[in-house]
């Protein structure tokens, strides 16, 4: 009984691991076709002999990659439960690597801007719907995981009360640790699953503005009229390429350190934040023509997590320009208060505000929207609220339709 017990555990510790390999190979796909998509967009804005040769290499490696991580994938999948679901969206996203491989090569093999911008734009468009696939199989791999846990508690059950008829010293001796390590084993196992989910959807939803502001500022760049303009506007192009590399790169290393019992923080200066910000959404706020005004002097700084502040801030920002009243430019006003055990951040904004009488129950919810944007996810606020409160702070939001918005984090006070 007791070997047979031991057999039992050893398999779906295994079962768990194999899961674990195929969920962490489907993220790291999401991740490459983003890295593709950053990697095609500097290749566009890419002036220089020695940048376009590093980014061709860079380019024609992430592909390589994708296409290994895909193949893995399917093979795997076909030797251990066979997913018929998960077989059916492979089909498709093998498509679609292959139009982003045939986009990457006529890329690399362009000779006009027309040609590298159409095909970039290609990838864009590819890149969404091949996450959308992604994500859901993610969702698939993960549910059949869930599955496996509780057949597998199931059956230790089961054992452990036949093991107990038999003799009890084998309970207290073998079988009690053997099914705690396996509790505890799957108890790492969710949550790192759930913990790659999540991140894979904040990185997405926080990488969506930067890419939508680089836009931007290629049609200004098309319409500028002057050599200054356009040199202006191309440093432009070139910081907020450099913060998005920088994000991705943050992003990344969040992902290591998500699996660790502690939150790292350090101490961030709020200016500093809001700059990178404004950086990454200078597109959006030149097409908009906002105003961006900040007081930091009652608080000027907070000891918190790097990729949280950051997604906080640009989550926020972005709203607040995404939701402006076109009949008036928008302003938004940002401040900190100090307070005994916390920190204040206020964003006020003059824009379309939210009916809180009838949604104030709804707005921190996940897929929650409050107006007709085609770009409204419904993802934002719902992440800022989960990383506040991750951390023991709290958000709120005072709102007047048509009058604008405020929203207050509530950073509780930690030590570096």
């Amino acid at each position: 009984m007791i070997i047979l017990i031991a057999i039992t555990l050893a398999y779906f510790i295994s079962l768990q691991q194999e899961d674990a390999i195929l969920i962490n190979k489907s993220g790291r796909q999401r991740m490459l076709s983003q890295r593709i998509t950053k990697q095609a967009l500097y290749n566009l804005l890419g002036n220089t002999e020695d940048s376009t040769a590093y980014s061709n290499d860079m380019l024609y490696q992430s592909v390589q990659e994708l296409q290994e991580a895909q193949q893995f994938l399917s093979q795997k999948n076909k030797t251990n439960d066979h997913l018929k679901k998960v077989d059916s969206v492979l089909q498709i996203t093998n498509l679609q690597i292959e139009e982003i491989s045939k986009a990457v090569d006529k890329i690399l093999s362009a000779d006009s801007k027309f040609q590298l911008e159409s095909q970039v734009a290609l990838i864009i468009s590819i890149e969404g719907k091949f996450l959308d696939h992604m994500e859901q199989i993610t969702l698939w791999l993960q549910k059949e995981s869930e599955r496996k846990n509780e057949l597998a508690m199931l059956i230790c059950y089961v054992l452990t009360g036949i093991a107990l008829l038999i003799i009890m010293a084998e309970f207290f001796l073998v079988l009690l640790p053997a099914q705690r390590h396996l509790r505890d084993k799957n108890e790492s196992l969710s949550a790192a699953n759930k913990q790659l989910s999540d991140y894979a959807q904040i990185t997405a939803h926080n990488l969506r503005a930067p890419i939508g502001n680089l836009i931007f500022l290629s049609n200004f760049y098309k319409d500028a009229d002057s050599e200054e303009e356009k040199s202006e506007l191309f440093q432009k192009f070139d910081t907020v390429i450099q913060h998005l590399d920088e994000t991705v790169n943050v992003l990344l290393t969040g992902i290591k350190t998500k699996t660790e019992e502690q939150i790292p923080t350090q101490k961030l200066i709020f200016e500093k934040v809001l700059g990178q910000t404004k950086d990454l959404l200078v597109g959006e706020i030149l097409n908009q023509k906002a105003i961006i005004t900040a007081n930091f002097s009652d608080a000027p700084f907070v000891i918190y997590n790097k990729v949280y502040l950051e997604s906080i801030m640009l989550n926020l920002l972005s709203n607040a320009l995404k939701y402006s009243d076109t009949k008036r430019a928008p302003e938004i006003h940002l401040r900190t208060e100090n307070e005994k055990n916390a920190i204040k951040l206020y964003v006020q904004d003059n824009g379309l505000g939210i009916d809180l009488e009838r949604q104030a129950k709804k707005i921190f919810g996940l897929h929650q929207t409050f107006h007709r944007n085609k770009n409204s996810k419904g993802i934002g606020l719902f992440i800022v609220k989960n990383q506040v409160e991750s951390l023991g702070g709290s958000i709120e939001v005072h709102s007047i339709p048509n009058k604008g918005s405020t929203f207050i984090v509530t950073f509780k006070k930690q030590t570096a």
